[in-house]
């Protein structure tokens, strides 16, 4: 109410952002640097894409951008070719993981995952990268302010951390 008695706008949403050629998925991609990413769902969630990478690299990389503490791995192989991502709870249960074997993806990323989930993952030998459900979206807020310079609009973002 306070905001509202004083004209100010409040933009937290970012649910929309996840199925983006913009978005959450796609930009955390980039910032890994994956190329030739793609969908992994026709409805446009997650992302995978290829990088050519050594695990142990490919892990020091990821606490350049993301929060080390919140980060849990399940290590099946050593070499990384092909990332798949999805932002938050990591997407649908009931087809996951036949749709990450579909794409030929290798190494999992996502925020969070149930443990019958990551179990049934290294059983397939897929890598699991577990970065916290809001360090894999905080991203939104670079994304919406990006956006927002472009068009010439003057942005103030705030970004709140539970505690």
């Amino acid at each position: 109410l306070h905001a509202i008695k004083h004209n100010i706008n409040i933009y937290v949403a970012h649910t929309n952002m996840d199925n983006s050629l913009v978005g959450i998925n796609y930009s955390l991609a980039k910032n890994l640097g994956l190329v030739n990413v793609d969908y992994l769902y026709e409805d446009k969630t997650g992302v995978y894409g290829d990088i050519e990478i050594d695990y142990y690299e490919f892990e020091e990389m990821l606490y350049g951008v993301f929060d080390d503490e919140c980060m849990r791995k399940h290590k099946s192989h050593d070499t990384i070719r092909k990332v798949g991502i999805i932002s938050g709870a990591g997407g649908r249960e009931n087809d996951l993981i036949q749709k990450l074997i579909e794409k030929g993806v290798d190494t999992f990323i996502s925020g969070e995952f149930k443990h019958n989930i990551v179990l049934e993952l290294v059983a397939n030998n897929i890598n699991v990268i577990e970065i916290g459900h809001y360090e894999s979206e905080i991203i939104f807020v670079d994304i919406v302010t990006d956006i927002l310079e472009k068009n010439n609009i003057n942005v103030v973002g705030y970004t709140a951390k539970t505690i």
